[in-house]
C-alpha cells in the first residue's frame, strides 16, 4: 500500500490541512524554502487523489483551512507574542528559568 486507508470521512484531507499550514508558515519567514515545500505538499496532494484516497474537492479545502488558520496566526501573533515573555520573565522573577 502506498497510503493508508483513511478512518474517518475524507473532507477535509486532515494531511494536508496540517502540512500545508505547516507550508505557508514557513513561506511567510522563508519564501524560498517555502516554495519548496508547497511544492512538495502540491505535489503530495495530487498523489493521495491519483491513489484514490481522496476527491480533488477535500485537497482543496484542506488547503484553503490550512491557509486562513495560518494567516489568523501571523495576525494574532502580535498581540500574543507578550504572553510568553511574561510567562518568562514571572518564571526569572520566582528562580523557575
Amino acid at each position: 500500500r502506498l497510503f493508508y486507508p483513511p478512518t474517518d470521512s475524507s473532507f477535509p484531507a486532515n494531511a494536508i490541512a496540517a502540512t500545508f499550514a505547516i507550508g505557508v508558515a514557513v513561506w511567510g519567514v522563508n519564501r524560498r524554502l517555502g516554495t519548496a515545500l508547497l511544492t512538495g505538499i502540491g505535489l503530495y496532494g495530487f498523489a493521495r487523489v491519483y491513489a484514490g484516497v481522496h476527491y480533488p474537492l477535500d485537497i482543496i479545502s484542506a488547503a484553503l483551512i490550512g491557509l486562513v488558520v495560518t494567516c489568523l496566526v501571523f495576525r494574532l501573533r502580535d498581540l500574543l507574542e507578550p504572553i510568553p515573555t511574561w510567562v518568562i520573565k514571572v518564571a526569572r522573577m520566582l528562580c523557575l528559568a
